[in-house]
């Protein structure tokens, strides 16, 4: 009998410490939006973005003071505040209660407050690491590089798996007839080497060439931006020149006597369009070939249209230049042949 009574005095003992231990359960303390504003979910948008923010209890329990922090070095009390954001950033709410025994409870909140998206990227040769070329040996002699690595990482938003304003889709046109659109899910997976993104991507391009590259980024509110940016694969005039002379082809070609230059026979004004069929961007030199009644040749001049500047694919370029220096007087020219006799890409 005497056990018994032992067994249940320490029974009451240890209720006893556990009560004092742990103390009463007291309600939580929640963050909400004010009736009818959006929920702290969804606090995000463009700045200046203002919220009215509500401090609720979970059950029961006596408040005295509600107290906010905004994150922003702003402050303010109530059970229902207001509060204007101006500036871009990631901000944590704090609500901090404390009860009427003086007890204090806290909460926290995230508001995203977002400025307009900005598209940028770098773009790089891409080389796959070989154990040949890091010590040396195998094929020594140069290739071109045709494999591209597009780094979008410095865009606005950036990825993050905290915020709630962040890029949602990327749409990458290389240039070169391929469009490629990527969803960003923002999750950020830890990786040996380092942080996969998605806003990293490799094209491998069929040909040498120049291509224009152009990203759009879309952010998680439904704006967008673009980057674009002009890269040279390979060396797209190495073997490639009888193809792209091959690729341009006059649309049309006009003469007459003119007086750009004074010269012993005098000089012709040449004008007319070439048009670039090449998918690269290119120069083009034209010659042209003054002749009598005869069909004698009485003088020829070459002239690159856009001077050192490429002319883009599929444009219909037009171009004016002077031939001089002719062996007869310029009335006596009956007709003048143009013709492409180079092509290369700047």
């Amino acid at each position: 009998m005497r056990g018994l009574r032992l067994l249940v005095l320490a029974l009451v003992a240890l209720a006893v410490f556990l009560v004092s231990s742990c103390g009463p359960v007291r309600p939580e303390v929640i963050i909400s939006g004010c009736v009818g504003n959006p929920n702290p979910r969804e606090w995000v948008g463009r700045v200046p973005l203002s919220l009215c923010m509500s401090a609720r209890m979970s059950s029961g329990g006596t408040v005295t003071l509600y107290e906010w922090d905004f994150g922003d070095g702003a402050s303010s009390t109530g059970v229902d505040v207001n509060h204007t954001y101006p500036t871009p950033g990631d901000y944590t709410v704090t609500l901090t209660c404390t009860y009427a025994d003086g007890e204090r409870g806290k909460q926290t909140a995230l508001v995203s407050a977002a400025g307009e998206p900005v598209a940028a990227f770098t773009a790089s040769e891409y080389k796959p690491f070989s154990i040949s070329s890091f010590f040396g040996f195998g094929r020594q002699e140069e290739e071109d590089v045709l494999e591209f690595r597009f780094d979008a990482r410095d865009s606005y938003p950036k990825e993050s798996s905290r915020s709630k304003f962040v890029p949602v889709e990327a749409v990458w046109d290389f240039g070169d007839g391929t469009v490629h659109t990527v969803v960003v899910d923002n999750e950020l997976p830890w990786v040996p080497f380092g942080i996969s993104s998605d806003l990293v991507i490799r094209h491998l391009y069929a040909a040498a060439g120049i291509y224009t590259v152009t990203l759009t980024l879309t952010d998680s509110l439904g704006y967008t931006d673009t980057a674009t940016q002009t890269i040279t694969v390979g060396t797209p005039n190495d073997d490639d020149e009888e193809d792209l002379q091959d690729g341009f082809e006059l649309t049309s070609i006009f003469w007459a006597p003119g007086d750009e230059e004074e010269g012993e026979g005098g000089c012709l004004s040449i004008y007319g369009t070439v048009q670039n069929n090449n998918a690269v961007a290119a120069g083009v030199k034209i010659t042209a070939t003054a002749y009598d009644a005869q069909h004698t040749a009485v003088g020829t001049f070459s002239h690159w249209p856009a001077g050192a500047t490429n002319i883009g694919a599929g444009i219909d370029y037009a171009f004016g230049f002077f031939l001089c220096e002719l062996s007869v007087p310029v009335e006596q020219v009956v007709d003048v042949e143009v013709v492409i006799t180079d092509a290369v890409v700047y």
